[in-house]
């Protein structure tokens, strides 16, 4: 007859194997995704630091674990990332001159949230983000393969989403989901997907109108900056005016 108590030692070694597995894959791709955010802003060609990236997405990915509902002391830990390196968009290439949120993000990894489950979901969202923000750049930027490249853009904004479903808006957590339907609207519009474009229009302005993003709770600054505050608000009422109402 087994020993109960050896069979929870056990169980507790593998999972404390596990949990140490997943944190050095937590790190890993922390590494691989601010080294190919520094070689952007240094001026290395776009294609290495983007395979860097997708190397990075499918280490977080067994990281990431999209666990049920958190604690709010847990979604309040928000200072996770900083606006690292602005990718150039061609104004008179971008939709309708609508701002488009154009900033990678790095993580700080000391600022990480103590649950784990919690941080490899974020981290991932995050990278996502990065990996349509550059898709995005060159779906206006392309002129050979701008639709490829915008639906994937499209599908990258909408798996980051995704990802923070089980999230509050707090932190940055409200910063990318806002930056995913900020940017998601403007390709939607773009292509002509009104539908589509007038619902993530509306999650977008009811995040903004909710006060969520006044103030990240631990670095006591606001989530994004006034400009970007700003473009957000302006595409909220210029699309929502012009073409919602065209298309309605």
């Amino acid at each position: 007859m087994s020993d109960p108590s050896n069979e929870d030692d056990q169980q507790h070694t593998r999972r404390k194997r596990y949990e140490r597995k997943q944190h050095r894959l937590l790190r890993k791709g922390i590494a691989m995704n601010n080294k190919a955010i520094a070689d952007l802003s240094f001026g290395s060609k776009q294609q290495a630091p983007y395979e860097a990236l997708k190397k990075s997405f499918q280490i977080l990915r067994r990281a990431a674990t999209k666990t049920g509902g958190l604690d709010r002391a847990t979604c309040d830990a928000a200072n996770v990332c900083h606006d690292a390196f602005p990718l150039h968009f061609a104004r008179e290439q971008s939709f309708q001159d609508g701002y488009i949120y154009n900033s990678l993000l790095s993580i700080d990894e000391e600022q990480l949230p103590s649950n784990r489950r919690f941080a490899g979901d974020l981290c991932f969202s995050i990278i996502v983000f990065n990996l349509a923000l550059i898709n995005h750049n060159e779906s206006l930027t392309n002129m050979k393969s701008n639709n490829e490249h915008g639906a994937l853009a499209s599908n990258l904004y909408n798996h980051a989403i995704g990802v923070l479903g089980h999230m509050e808006n707090r932190g940055t957590t409200a910063l990318v989901r806002i930056a995913a339907l900020n940017n998601l609207t403007q390709l939607r519009f773009q292509v002509g997907n009104y539908s589509l474009a007038r619902e993530s229009l509306q999650h977008l302005a009811l995040i903004v109108s909710a006060g969520s993003l006044e103030k990240d709770q631990r670095a006591k600054r606001p989530v994004i900056d006034e400009e970007a505050k700003k473009g957000m608000i302006m595409n909220i009422l210029s699309l929502s005016n012009q073409h919602v109402a065209a298309a309605a």
